[in-house]
């Protein structure tokens, strides 16, 4: 570190004092592995066998043990700096500088880490200085003053954006006066010290009302040496998070070791078009949080892949978790194949456009398509589909996250059944049910979001009659799916009703802005409401469809297959099961959920279940 290689300097430099039979000792700290270098408010120093103790305040001096008095804290007869303020700061900060005579002096700016960012030489005259500290970014950093009386330094900490790095000298007067009552100013110590004396020293970190002790270091002091101090405190664990992606926004976050939050001065996201993004791209500042937190993002390119990392900034300097990958979606407008003229608001400021039917998929063309009419079905009751759908062609339930993208799992084709599955295991949770990403061996907790946003199947998949593009399309969020159904206010009141349409029991949902004269409905926003509450013939849907209504049918499960069994259908035209991305634990994930007298977003679906998907497209 390079801390240690100045402490080193000063005892090169001045070894004419040696003849007095001092000791030279100098203080550093690091953290417990030894891996980032700490900064320390004062140092405790004990003499065990001469019975008296010291406080050094302002510890980044050479500290001489003298035979004759004890404590001299070398520097302080030449020139004085004093501490900064203000401290924290945002932009700038000042520190007074005392020079008893005319000198040269090295002024320098060094990150935590020991990257030196400001380096200017000049001879200044005797008297008080205004030192006026320009930083441009957040981050902890030592002002270091070196001068032919010695070294010191104050500690920066930096909170906000500045617009360059750099040192203003302001010559206030020719006055040099000490202040004995000052931080780092003392005569000396009454006690008495012999090369040899069982010393103990602690070094003492005070932020705020927190106060963190170091290591005890005790030993007999014979020779001139440099303690290092460690305290325990590492490098935060940072993990990033996509929580949503939109056309030109997303929202975005992180969550980290919450221990560390009483260190952190800034956190936050940092995303940019190339890799490795810093907080010297686009990025968010966050203020102290506990645990995670989440933020907006804006002003993004449409259809354009972004990398993202969150960051920290501790007193130990900035730091980067795993970076992620997301890919903006494509605006196609209103008028994209295969949507249905609707807004649906499905969280605050985020409104959706709805595909006009279910998704299938045909095994033999490997095509993706949506089903021509809103009510259609293609599984029937006990229907035995077979291993991998060897006994249907067209399939319409999907186990989770079967988009056919490769995700590590050894069953994420769209024709995976249960039944497949148990040609590798019986147990709930591993490769063979997981359907979607793999920790070790067993699925993870983690949603179709990046780095697994692919495994959604709107998001990898061209959609032959729905603009056969990837990435106009995507599913609903267990969150999106509640808030539809929920919370969502509306023009009319309505948000949806039970119904059948053409004889096909399901659940109507009606667009933000419906007018209730287009079609009377019964029983709204009802959950025990009965499918015959409202009866509608094509012709009737057709008038509700082209307002913009959304009919989800009840085209039940695919379920079952025991390892000697055959998965089957079951539940179609009575139950209605409809995917989201939002896992739930190890072996389940989220989706809505109806029947008659039950409308709800239930977390009881095993991910091996096979379950209808209807994809959305973010309006502008």
């Amino acid at each position: 570190m390079k801390r240690l290689l100045i402490v080193a300097a000063l005892f090169a430099s001045f070894t004419a004092l040696q003849a007095q039979e001092a000791v030279y000792v100098g203080f550093t700290a690091s953290t417990e592995s030894g891996d980032y270098y700490c900064p320390f408010t004062s140092v405790n120093v004990t003499n065990v066998t001469r019975g008296w103790t010291e406080t050094l305040i302002y510890p980044d001096t050479l500290l001489i043990l003298a035979n004759t008095d004890g404590i001299d804290e070398f520097g302080d007869n030449g020139f004085h700096l004093g501490e900064a303020f203000p401290n924290p700061f945002s932009g700038y900060a000042e520190a007074m500088l005392q020079l008893s005579e005319t000198d040269d002096v090295l002024l320098r700016v060094i990150r935590l880490e020991g990257r030196e960012i400001i380096t200017q030489k000049m001879c200044l005259e005797a008297g008080t200085h205004r030192l006026i500290v320009h930083l441009s970014s957040p981050g902890a950093a030592l002002l270091s003053v070196m001068t032919n009386w010695g070294w010191q330094a104050v500690k920066l900490v930096q909170v906000g954006y500045g617009e360059r790095n750099s040192i203003e000298v302001d010559h206030v007067s020719s006055a040099f006066v000490f202040d004995n009552q000052g931080k780092g100013f003392r005569g000396g110590s009454e006690g008495d010290f012999e090369p040899g004396d069982l010393m103990r020293y602690e070094a003492l970190l005070e932020e705020g009302e927190v106060l963190l002790q170091s290591e005890i270091v005790t030993q007999e002091q014979y020779t001139d040496e440099t303690i290092t101090f460690h305290f325990h405190l590492e490098r935060p664990d940072i993990n990033t998070t996509v929580n949503y992606v939109g056309i030109t926004d997303a929202i975005v976050g992180g969550y980290g070791d919450s221990g560390y939050d009483i260190w952190t001065a800034v956190r936050g996201n940092c995303w940019s078009t190339s890799p490795d993004p810093t907080i010297h791209d686009d990025h968010t500042v966050i203020s102290y949080v506990n645990g995670g937190y989440s933020s907006p993002i804006s002003d993004l390119q449409e259809g354009t892949k972004y990398y993202l990392r969150s960051y920290v900034t501790t007193l130990l300097g900035t730091f980067y978790g795993d970076q992620l990958e997301f890919t903006t979606f494509i605006n196609g407008g209103e008028n994209v194949e295969g949507t249905i003229d609707g807004l649906f608001t499905v969280a605050e400021g985020r409104v959706v456009y709805f595909s006009n039917g279910n998704l299938m998929y045909n095994k033999t063309t490997g095509e993706w398509s949506f089903m021509e009419n809103q009510y259609d079905i293609v599984e029937n009751n006990g229907q035995d589909v077979g291993f991998e759908y060897a006994n249907h062609e067209t399939i319409g339930l999907f186990g989770w996250a079967t988009s056919g993208w490769d995700n590590g799992n050894d069953f994420y084709q769209p024709y995976s059944t249960r039944y497949s599955c148990h040609i590798v295991s019986f147990s709930c949770c591993d490769r063979g049910y997981g359907y979607g990403p793999l920790e070790g061996q067993y699925t993870s907790w983690t949603s179709l979001l990046p780095p697994y946003a692919d495994a959604d199947w709107g998001v990898h998949n061209a959609i032959s009659n729905g603009g056969n593009t990837p990435g106009l399309w995507r599913t609903l969020t267990g969150p999106e799916w509640y808030y539809l159904f929920n919370t969502r206010i509306t023009l009319s009141g309505i948000r949806y009703a039970k119904a059948m349409v053409n004889e096909v029991n399901g659940v109507i949902v009606l667009p933000d802005d419906w007018d209730p004269a287009i079609f009377t409905l019964n029983d709204v926003n009802s959950t025990d409401a009965e499918y015959v509450s409202n009866d509608l013939t094509v012709e009737d849907w057709a008038t509700m469809e082209d307002n913009g209504a959304v009919f989800l049918p009840a085209a039940g499960m695919r379920w079952g297959g025991d390892g000697i069994g055959s998965p089957t259908i079951a539940g179609v035209g009575a139950s209605g099961y409809y995917w989201s991305t939002s896992p739930y634990q190890g072996c389940y994930a989220k989706g809505l959920r109806f029947s008659e007298f039950l409308v709800e977003l239930s977390e009881e679906l095993n991910r091996y279940y096979g379950c209808a998907v209807r994809l959305v497209r973010p309006a502008v």
